[in-house]
């Protein structure tokens, strides 16, 4: 018999007459296997007797008290023997819609007279004290049915158990009755229904980092590192967002030229001039980053060769040219003031020779103005470089709340310096957000505790405050 086969219970269907109890007493003296005795005699209702009254009605029934599911007819105003009831079935009590029937015993309601009870399939039974299924329910699933065993119902959640709802993780209450509010995690992503817990961020959302040459970024969800690119050895710089240029000279090797080589400053390659006296061909060498070809043409001992150098030619006392030349004398034709070249970054100083002023300009730095209007080589971070270097590349200064973009440019005008535009915020102390406030690249450190207050505790990589543990 099936665990619902007393729901389909009810009367026998068979119409009961003294004339025919006889065979049927006979079918049902053997009694009912599994019912209790209290059952099937109908002790405790109102069909129980100590003697025959009179019957109310005839084709009336009733059980006799005998544990046997014995019942008794109505007949010209007396109660007389019916057919028993058969195997696997219970006579209705007094307290019944229809006392005296035969109800059929339902298999998971024996043994569980009065109670609530599951079979293995998820479907809930309340038994009446007769062990016929009164009532039953479709929970969906055996673990939301257990909890009906004592409450009678369906739970509509499974203790313990938990859920995601965005970002929220929710707990279902011991009752089975609902879900409640366990921890708020930090996103959707990172809340675990099946652990029952909110996972770790495994970086921050947006954070850059290098991985060897690899450039990675934390994604949206902060549960791992995505690779963007790879830069190739010593190329990836996580604080630009990017894979640099350089990270030595010999990375720029093919900037070379002449009298500029190629160097790596700032990871951007660029050319910086070779040494003074490099040879750049026949007689010339390097100076100042040109190669220079001396000149000794109608000069004397001691003069200027034009490339660092002084010329050896002795030459006679003369000085009709206008021009005084080693030790020679005045002749009247000498200069006695020094004209102004024109040139901002040159000025004209006298030295004083027997008999005349010999004019001299004498170079500051470069002698021509740079793209900056100022005079001189130009300077970034620390070293010279060449008039031809790029303005305008991205450039970024700080970390964290600090962190700030711009590009190369003068940093004045007129001037010789160049430098990152970019001007970030200054530190300020951390506090409990998730958020790097003094700038030194790991977000609620330094005090961020502090900012909780007492007996709370920052909940690093969360952006929130807790308890501190016993």
């Amino acid at each position: 018999m099936s665990p619902v086969e007393g729901a389909k219970g009810g009367t026998s269907g068979r119409s009961e007459t003294s004339g025919s109890h006889a065979e049927a007493s006979g079918a049902g003296a053997g009694g009912m296997s599994g019912v209790p005795a209290a059952l099937s005699s109908g002790a405790g209702t109102s069909g129980a007797m100590s003697g025959p009254p009179p019957c109310p009605e005839p084709g009336a029934l009733r059980c006799v008290p005998d544990g046997k599911g014995k019942r008794e007819q109505c007949s010209d105003g007396m109660w007389v023997e019916a057919a028993a009831c058969a195997a696997g079935e219970v006579c209705a009590g007094m307290d019944t819609t229809k006392p005296g029937s035969c109800l059929l015993v339902a298999a998971v309601c024996a043994g569980n007279e009065g109670k609530a009870v599951c079979d293995g399939e998820g479907t809930l039974y309340q038994c009446d004290a007769n062990a016929v299924i009164e009532r039953q329910e479709s929970c969906g699933s055996a673990e939301l049915c257990k909890p009906g065993i004592t409450s009678g119902k369906c739970a509509k959640c499974v203790p313990g158990k938990h859920r995601c709802t965005g970002k929220q993780l929710e707990r279902c209450d011991e009752g089975g009755e609902a879900f409640g509010p366990d921890t708020p995690c930090v996103n959707e992503a990172l809340c675990d229904a099946e652990a029952g817990k909110c996972n770790a961020p495994a970086c921050e959302a947006g954070q850059w980092v290098c991985r060897g040459d690899e450039l990675q970024r934390c994604n949206e969800q902060q549960t791992e590192l995505v690779r963007q690119t790879n830069c190739g050895p010593g190329l990836c710089s996580a604080e630009m967002h990017a894979c640099v240029e350089c990270a030595s000279d010999s990375q720029c090797a093919d900037r070379a030229s002449g009298c500029q080589e190629g160097s790596c400053r700032g990871n951007m390659c660029t050319t910086t001039p070779a040494r003074d006296g490099k040879a750049c061909g026949g007689s010339a060498t390097c100076r100042g980053g040109a190669c220079c070809t001396p000149n000794c043409r109608n000069k004397c001992g001691g003069a200027s060769d034009g490339c660092g150098g002084t010329c050896d030619a002795v030459c006679p006392p003369r000085c009709g040219n206008g021009i005084v030349e080693g030790d020679e004398l005045c002749d009247g034709n000498c200069p006695t003031s020094c004209p102004d070249d024109g040139n901002d970054c040159t000025r004209d100083v006298p030295r004083g020779l027997p008999c005349k002023i010999e004019c001299k300009h004498e170079v500051i730095e470069t002698g021509v103005k740079n793209k900056c209007g100022g005079c001189g080589a130009l300077r970034y971070m620390g070293m010279t470089v060449p008039d031809t270097v790029m303005t305008g590349v991205y450039c970024s200064v700080g970390m964290g709340s600090c962190f700030a973009t711009g590009t190369i440019d003068c940093l004045s005008r007129p001037g010789n310096m160049l430098g990152c535009t970019a001007r970030g915020a200054s530190p300020r102390p951390e506090v409990c957000d998730g958020a790097d406030e003094d700038c030194d690249g790991i977000g609620d450190n330094n005090g961020a505790d502090a900012s909780c207050g007492p007996g709370m505790r920052c909940a690093s990589g969360y952006g929130r405050c807790e308890p501190i543990p016993p």
